[in-house]
């Protein structure tokens, strides 16, 4: 009798084993997809207090990529006829390829790529663009490198400028000098360069192009680094806008108040990094964003809210990517880390409780 109830005693021990090592499992299994989820959640789902209180961005024909690239500039414009506008490329770092390749899986053409000037910030990635995505056709400034010579214009004697538009032609990318009147058209969307519209410019910030895309009803204005002096020469333009991106991250040189009048914007996006120039942005400058009608909560900083993400259609639409292309990588071995740990505790305590 007594030898009948050991046996059914150790069916039962059995039993529960089993019992606790699937409960260990499902616990490990639960604790990971929650782990997922809140990261998933934290940085790549867009954030709740979207602009219009709505998030169909995905639905939206256009697409404008403020990457954050630190203090720096990179804009890549999805266009509804699926061809790709790279606005600058920001220095040399990981942050625009990481973009690129988590965001599009690196499968990008580039139709256009415009380099708005030659400071290192703004080109700082155009080689390895250039040597990793097919480029159809590259705006430069009308600047001459130190290997050749454009009539009438300035040299600037920068190896990576140089190397940029050797590779470039060496590639036979068609080139094209930013310059006022040039058009980009396609499906209800036009690109057109304001400025600039002088051969010379002491301050290398003003052969920055001031870009204007109008979708539908929908208009944005892209600046790069163009200074007052530039400002000043498209005043007579029509410079209304939706969307500013504002020029020179957010430094004082640019940005004066007659030019934010005239654009008017509803939301303007500063590209920047804090801590690397103590007035960037200016006070001065937010400050006047708010003056000409600018909510505070419309100023969109990407040293602030990571890269940005907006879609154009009859509406305008905001995402972010929280920390993404910054810390995701941290936080995916940290996720590993803290599985293997909550499984080991798991599966100890189950082990445990059975001795």
């Amino acid at each position: 009798m007594k030898l009948k109830i050991r046996k059914k005693h150790q069916r039962t021990e059995a039993q529960e084993t089993s019992y606790k090592l699937r409960k260990a499992k499902l616990i490990t299994f639960t604790c990971f997809m929650s782990i997922y989820l809140v990261l998933s959640i934290c940085f790549y789902v867009p954030i709740e207090n979207l602009i219009n209180g709505d998030n169909n961005i995905g639905e939206s024909d256009l697409k404008i990529h403020f990457v954050d690239v630190g203090h720096g500039d990179a804009c890549i414009i999805e266009l509804p006829d699926d061809k790709v506008v790279l606005i600058d490329t920001g220095p040399k770092c990981d942050n625009l390829q990481n973009y690129i390749s988590h965001t599009f899986r690196d499968k990008i053409k580039f139709d256009y790529l415009i380099l708005t000037h030659t400071d290192s910030d703004h080109i700082g990635n155009a080689l390895s663009i250039l040597h990793k995505y097919e480029v159809d056709t590259l705006f430069r400034p009308k600047v001459s490198t130190r290997n050749e010579e454009i009539e009438g214009s300035k040299i600037n004697s920068d190896e990576d400028y140089a190397k940029i538009i050797e590779l470039a032609k060496s590639k036979n990318i068609n080139l094209v000098y930013n310059w006022a009147g040039h058009k980009i058209t396609g499906d209800n969307y036009e690109i057109e360069f304001l400025s600039p519209n002088q051969l010379i410019y002491e301050e290398d910030n003003n052969y920055s192009p001031i870009i204007k895309l109008t979708y539908l009803d929908k208009k944005v204005l892209f600046t790069g680094d163009a200074e007052e002096l530039v400002e000043e020469k498209v005043l007579s333009r029509d410079l209304k806008a939706d969307i500013l991106k504002v020029g020179h991250h957010g430094s004082k040189t640019s940005s004066s108040y007659a030019f934010l009048k005239a654009v008017a914007p509803t939301y303007a996006v500063v590209s920047c990094e804090t801590g690397v120039y103590s007035d960037v942005p200016s006070k001065i400058v937010l400050n006047r964003l708010i003056e000409v009608g600018v909510s505070e909560n419309n100023i969109l900083r990407t040293d602030q809210m990571n890269s940005i993400i907006i879609g154009l259609d009859q509406s305008i639409h905001l995402w972010t990517s929280g920390c993404a292309d910054k810390v995701f990588i941290k936080y995916y071995y940290i996720m590993i880390v803290v599985v293997i740990l909550a499984y080991g505790i798991i599966f100890q305590s189950t082990i445990g409780q059975k001795r």
